[in-house]
């Protein structure tokens, strides 16, 4: 996974390897700040019991798999009014 951030004054790239972001252990992390940290704002955010471990293990395995159909294109493209932007690629 890369993200690429720039701007008119920075334009930098953060290689990330999608074996350390997206793993079983990885998801069993996130479950756990759900649960933890989405408590508190369960009225404006969606209920921590409706996603589970094994929905977020092949949430990931599918964005793994997609890896090689998405070659060239961004994942998330986002652009601010300062002429800033955001892309994630797999």
């Amino acid at each position: 996974m890369k993200i690429r951030v720039r701007s008119e004054e920075h334009r930098f790239t953060l290689p990330i390897p999608n074996c350390l972001l997206m793993n079983p252990a990885t998801a069993a992390l996130c479950i756990w700040a759900m649960k933890k940290y989405c408590k508190e704002n369960s009225d404006e955010m969606f209920m921590p019991q409706d996603i589970s471990y094994q929905d977020l293990k092949r949430l990931f395995k599918v964005i793994r798999k997609c890896r090689r159909y998405m070659r060239g294109e961004p994942l998330v493209y986002a652009s601010s009014k300062e002429e800033g932007t955001v892309e994630i690629y797999l």
